[in-house]
């Protein structure tokens, strides 16, 4: 999440007088220039990589935005998780969170869908990158095998107020 000149740029274009609205421009001047495409980046692409080439998936643009506001000075940090698409959970998620000073509070950022987390987003971790929330961290030695499979579902509830 090193900002080069290009993420400066891109943080320098989406300045706007408060940190929200600021947020929300960033946001979908990444969707317009980073083309949601799979398999062109890989877990070890760095965001003004992945912002030099055009081209990349979730991981790229919550990075793009982490790194944009860091350079503007606002805290932000890397979610991952599941969002629910026609009531299933398919593939893991992830979007940027950033620190808006005038709501004190956390606020959540999805360049890949061009909108705020809603609660179809189902949070599993959250890190400085992708590196520090991934839910499960790991090596395996030379000569062996491993294989992970993992199955998740989640059910709506209603909250009643009393």
């Amino acid at each position: 999440t090193a900002p080069d000149d290009g993420i400066k740029d891109i943080a320098r274009l989406s300045q706007r007088p408060t940190a929200l609205d600021t947020c929300h421009v960033l946001s979908a001047l990444i969707s317009d220039t980073v083309t949601y495409r799979k398999d062109k980046t890989s877990s070890a692409t760095p965001a003004a990589a992945a912002l030099a080439q055009g081209e990349g998936v979730c991981q790229d643009h919550a990075h793009i935005f982490i790194a944009a506001a860091r350079a503007m000075g606002l805290p932000a940090r890397y979610v991952m998780g599941y969002m629910a698409a026609d009531a299933e959970l398919h593939e893991t998620h992830a979007w940027a969170e950033a620190y808006v000073p005038e709501l004190s509070a956390w606020v959540g950022f999805d360049p890949t869908n061009r909108q705020c987390p809603t609660d179809a987003y189902i949070r599993l971790g959250c890190g400085f990158d992708a590196a520090g929330a991934a839910p499960v961290k790991g090596c395996v030695g030379p000569g062996t095998t491993e294989a992970l499979v993992a199955e998740v579902s989640a059910t709506p509830t209603v909250v009643q107020e009393q």
